[in-house]
């Protein structure tokens, strides 16, 4: 037989036709204790869990609070850099430690044109609507000093210019030969006109052959528009009197 009593406790009585031989009474637990005080190893009795200590401290010294991990950086949507609509970030801007191959952002999807490269990097690709990034001049050790290339248009728009080329000088006579521009990005697949490609390096020797890097080529057009024009080749000198060359 079981019986509800004040207070909430349970109380089950069991009767057998002898004399009582049993009454097991268990009481539930009240929703009115007092907090846990603050425990560690010291006093493990105030703690939850396994283990000699009684568990890990709940309150107190020694408590180990969760944090949630660092969220990374997201991409705006608009504006500078915006994933949809925005102009692309300069590669300086984007990687300002970068020293070589530093390539211009992407334009945002819809309109944008592509960021600047830098140190013999691409420029970035314009998104749909939008002009290509200008190639970085090239530097000596880095793809032989060749410029970057302009960066593509989407659908309208006019590719990038390339690139200048490394420029080279040389004492004595030894012979000085610069590198060539690079190639303009290609314009846009429906309207537009391909990029200029970059100019050649200028070369100088003291009495040694100098020979100026050639310019890039032109980038090709879209269904309608004109192929870009091919950059200039860079100049020679020799202040010795030793041979000069022009682009090759």
């Amino acid at each position: 037989m079981t019986r509800q009593i004040a207070g909430g406790a349970a109380v089950s009585v069991a009767i057998a036709a002898a004399p009582m031989a049993t009454v097991a009474v268990g009481t539930a637990q009240a929703d009115t204790g007092t907090a846990a005080a603050a425990c560690s190893s010291a006093t493990p009795t105030g703690c939850l869990g396994t283990g000699a200590a009684g568990g890990a401290p709940l309150v107190g010294t020694g408590v180990t609070v969760p944090t949630l991990a660092t969220l990374p950086t997201l991409q705006p949507l608009f504006g500078p850099g915006g994933l949809l609509i925005g102009n692309g970030l300069s590669a300086l801007v984007l990687d300002p430690g970068c020293t070589a191959d530093c390539v211009g952002g992407n334009g945002g999807l819809l309109f944008g044109n592509g960021g600047a490269g830098a140190f013999g990097g691409a420029g970035g690709n314009a998104g749909l609507i939008g002009n290509g990034g200008a190639g970085g001049t090239g530097i000596a050790g880095f793809n032989d000093g060749i410029g970057g290339a302009g960066g593509n248009a989407g659908l309208i728009g006019t590719g990038g210019t390339g690139g200048s080329g490394a420029s080279a000088s040389a004492t004595g006579t030894d012979s000085a030969v610069a590198a060539a521009g690079g190639s303009g990005g290609a314009g846009g697949m429906l309207l537009g006109s391909g990029g200029k490609g970059g100019s050649g390096g200028s070369a100088t020797s003291e009495a040694g052959i100098a020979t100026g890097g050639a310019g890039g080529s032109g980038g090709a057009a879209g269904l309608v528009g004109r192929g870009g024009a091919g950059g200039a080749g860079g100049t020679a000198s020799s202040t010795g009197g030793g041979l000069v060359a022009g682009p090759p």
